[in-house]
């Protein structure tokens, strides 16, 4: 449930909750900061390069909304099937 866009509050949320705040600095190159350091995100950026993953995931993203347009992305979803 990491990649969830709201706070999710099932099973192992604290741990969910880490995940998809990191998820978010990943996925945002680094504009969306959630508490984590500019430095940080610079040093972490060299030292893991992209290799091409936000491109393939806009790739993935844009032939799943063309096949299925009313079944979007997971974290596009609302309904949460694991909330206690």
């Amino acid at each position: 449930m990491h990649y969830r866009t709201g706070k999710y509050e099932g099973p192992y949320a604290e741990l969910a909750e880490v995940f998809r705040k990191a998820d978010l600095v990943d996925f945002s190159l680094g504009l969306v900061k959630n508490g984590v350091s500019r430095s940080f995100v610079k040093a972490v950026k060299s030292a893991i390069p992209n290799a091409g993953f936000h491109k393939t995931l806009m790739r993935f993203t844009f032939i799943q909304l063309g096949r299925h347009p009313l079944n979007p992305v997971p974290m596009m979803r609302v309904k949460n099937i694991y909330k206690s």
